[in-house]
Parts: structure tokens; sequence; C-alpha cells
């Protein structure tokens, strides 16, 4: 992690504008996307937002989605949104909520869990038994994780 994280301070010190940041990351990112062994059988092709819009007839105005992303085995596109946060933040509920809130209202981007669950699936009570395996998983990590010792760290 020390090569990205000097790579992400570079951009810190470089960029003259939050804006400048923020491309600086989300070029980062669409090159992880289309590079990565992983991401790259998930997706078919990356575009930055403003890219996408204007390919299908959009204005391209911000609507917190940095990039587009096709999915390479099904119909579709993925949303992303990048965020430069500083080191120190810690992802709050309320920066998910804002970024849902506006993709699903803003982008014409439709991806509806119960369309995957019946036609993908074949299960309709597939998003909420996934939803289930998420909060066991939560609440057996917080458990461990509340189980650990104290770390005695230097000031």
């Amino acid at each position: 992690m020390a090569a990205l994280d000097d790579l992400l301070q570079s951009y810190r010190d470089t960029a003259v504008t939050e804006r400048e940041k923020g491309t600086y990351l989300e070029r980062l990112a669409c090159a992880y996307l289309t590079a990565d062994p992983v991401q790259v059988e998930e997706y078919a092709e990356v575009w930055s937002w403003s890219d996408w819009a204007i390919q299908h007839g959009w204005s391209g105005k911000d609507v917190g989605i940095d990039l587009v992303a096709k999915l390479r085995n099904e119909e579709g596109f993925a949303a992303i949104q990048c965020k430069f946060y500083d080191a120190r933040h810690r992802i709050q509920r309320a920066d998910i909520d804002s970024f849902i809130s506006a993709s699903g209202k803003a982008s014409g981007i439709v991806n509806d869990a119960n369309d995957y669950a019946n036609e993908t699936m074949g299960d309709p009570a597939y998003p909420l038994d996934l939803f289930r395996r998420v909060i066991t998983v939560s609440l057996e990590t917080m458990k461990i994780v509340r189980s650990l010792p104290k770390l005695d760290l230097p000031a």
C-alpha cells in the first residue's frame, strides 16, 4: 500500500484545485478498472461520466457519477463514483446515501436488484438473502474486532 499512498500523496501535492485532484483519481481508477485482471472480467470498457453522457446525448453535467463502466457479461452499465478523501477521513453513511440519491435521480442508469434477482439468479429473494449475509458478516466482524487486545501505540 505504500506505493499507492505515495502516488495519492503526489496527487494531493501536485493538484492546484480539488477538481484537478479528483480528475487524477478518476484517471487512476479508470486505468485500474481496465488493467486489473479481476476488473477486466467485470467491465468491457470504462469512460468518464462526461464522455459517456455526451455519447448518449446528455449534457455531461456533473451528477455525482465520475466513471461509467460497461458490464462485460450482461446488459447494462455500472455507475462509479471516485472520492478522493483525506487519508484520515472515515466514510460515513451520508456519503453513500448522497451518492445513491444523486445517481438514482439524475443518471438515467437503472440497475434494478429485483430484475437481477429474477432474471440472473432465478430467485426473487436473492437481494434480501444477500443483505442478510452482509449483515451477518458485519456483525461477526465487529465481534472479532471487539475481542482483539488493545494496542499500546506511542502518541
